[in-house]
């Protein structure tokens, strides 16, 4: 278990120092990725429907969740995920 938690922590300092690391070209193309990512609808009727059940099941509801989540990554800033890994990790 300790050996875990030792790679865990491993792995996001060098997550950390990639990120700072990266250019703001980079950042910026790899944000504007996950945007696509977010807001591509689901191939199958399935996969829509996972989603909102895990909506009513965790109680939250918010059947617009990634269109909220993709508002928020467009005001994201290199700097911002920079600060907020230096005091989380």
């Amino acid at each position: 278990m300790k050996e875990n938690k030792n790679l865990v922590g491993f792995l996001l300092i060098k997550k950390k120092e990639s990120v700072e690391n990266m250019t703001d070209e980079e950042f910026k193309t790899h944000v504007d990725a996950l945007i696509l990512n977010k807001l591509e609808e689901p191939k199958k009727m399935s996969k829509q429907c996972e989603i909102y059940w895990n909506e009513i099941v965790l109680h939250q509801y918010n059947f617009e969740r990634e269109n909220a989540e993709v508002e928020e990554l467009r005001k994201l800033t290199k700097n911002d995920l920079v600060q907020f890994m230096r005091v989380e990790i």
